[in-house]
């Protein structure tokens, strides 16, 4: 079964009135659990591509009349269409996918970075549209100046329309508020306490979302990568960056914790910061998770049992069933992922019949630009769903 949940809550998450009259109760209850089945539906169709409507109930444990329902309302909203027929030797209409209708959305993921910013187009079924790498850029505020006038070139080129379904989320190394869309620090990007969200909002005529690089990251690996229906799991992210002046390498940290379905954000928004005294071994006084320069592949050998202890510290404290590894080929090449699943199982506490399995991303660095664009999708989904029954 494929469990899919929202990004955040669909119709507000304010407490019950508890004068309100219980039937009123049970209809507002029924409403959200209708909603929440066609965001679901509508979220499968455009990561998995298309299904039939016996995969979709299948997936999502609707009942069939259920499901049939639901593509009907979404048909007539323009959100999803008839594909090709299913080869059938039975007699009568054949049946036939449910498929996204492309032109009915677009997205805009964004990813800040030191290497090099990136930014990615995508369709409502999933498609990149257009993917273009900027030259790196020590003026962070600079670039953001000229994201505007860059995306209008591209909806110019590529023909597309922009409304109040059209979201940009910003992929962002450091530690961010996703509710105010602030960046409270960023070492790499040197940004503090700034409200990025706002000021490309601003610019950009179009809702704007801020999220941390690796909640991207672990976005794009449970909706397309090998997380893809996990509830449970840990997205460490090793991202480089090369020193000019020497060609050696340093790799900075991120974890993202998905537990029970949902990211953990951490009180101060701060979770899954591997920078200061968590990454310090007190014992050895030697970081856990030591940064580089890295200037040979034996360099980056030394330091992959310490990498190793760090990852399988926390795997004891959170008890997930998957671990994604997500670097570049340098760092995780098939030795050297080889040696990290070792020392992680060789130093995780014994648990009798324990599961766990490690595996590389496929997707590599840019899956935290591809999850930012996929973000942008699903909030433009969904507000296309909030819309249409509030026209209702």
């Amino acid at each position: 079964m494929i469990r899919l949940r929202p990004t955040s809550s669909l119709l507000g998450g304010g407490k019950p009135n508890s004068s309100a009259r219980p039937n009123n109760v049970i209809k507002m209850n029924r409403v959200i659990a209708a909603f929440h089945n066609r965001e679901t539906v509508l979220y499968l169709i455009s990561t998995m591509g298309a299904l039939s409507q016996l995969q979709i109930a299948r997936l999502t444990q609707l009942q069939p009349s259920t499901v049939s329902y639901i593509i009907r309302e979404l048909k007539a909203q323009g959100l999803v269409r008839e594909g090709r027929a299913l080869p059938s030797h039975r007699v009568g209409p054949k049946e036939t996918l449910i498929e996204m209708n492309p032109t009915v959305a677009w997205s805009v993921g964004l990813t800040l970075d030191a290497l090099g910013n990136k930014l990615c187009l995508m369709n409502a079924a999933g498609h990149i549209i257009c993917q273009r790498t900027f030259s790196p850029e020590s003026n962070t505020l600079a670039f953001l100046e000229s994201v505007p006038s860059q995306l209008a070139e591209l909806v110019s080129q590529y023909h597309l329309q922009m409304d109040e379904t059209t979201y940009t989320v910003v992929s962002v190394p450091g530690v961010v508020n996703t509710v105010t869309g602030c960046v409270l620090n960023s070492m790499s990007l040197h940004l503090e306490n700034y409200a990025l969200a706002e000021q490309l909002s601003a610019g950009l005529g179009h809702p704007v979302v801020v999220e941390r690089n690796t909640v991207c990251g672990a976005y794009a690996e449970r909706y397309l990568g090998c997380a893809r229906g996990s509830e449970h799991f840990l997205y460490f992210l090793a991202r480089p960056l090369t020193i000019l002046e020497t060609g050696a390498r340093q790799y900075s940290f991120g974890l993202t914790m998905v537990m029970n379905g949902e990211v953990y954000h951490g009180f101060n928004s701060a979770a899954g910061e591997l920078h200061g005294e968590l990454s310090m071994s007190t014992k050895r006084a030697q970081a856990l998770f030591p940064m580089g320069p890295f200037g040979a592949q034996k360099d980056i050998a030394a330091a992959l049992p310490h990498w190793g202890v760090g990852l399988a510290n926390v795997v004891d404290l959170l008890d997930p069933e998957i671990l994604v590894l997500c670097s570049d080929e340098q760092l995780l090449t098939n030795e050297n992922v080889q040696i990290l699943r070792q020392t992680i199982m060789d130093t995780l506490i014994s648990v009798p019949g324990r599961k766990l399995e490690i595996l590389r991303s496929p997707l590599g660095i840019d899956g935290t630009l591809y999850g930012a664009s996929l973000m942008g999708l699903h909030h433009g989904l969904r507000r296309r769903l909030e819309l249409s029954v509030a026209e209702g």
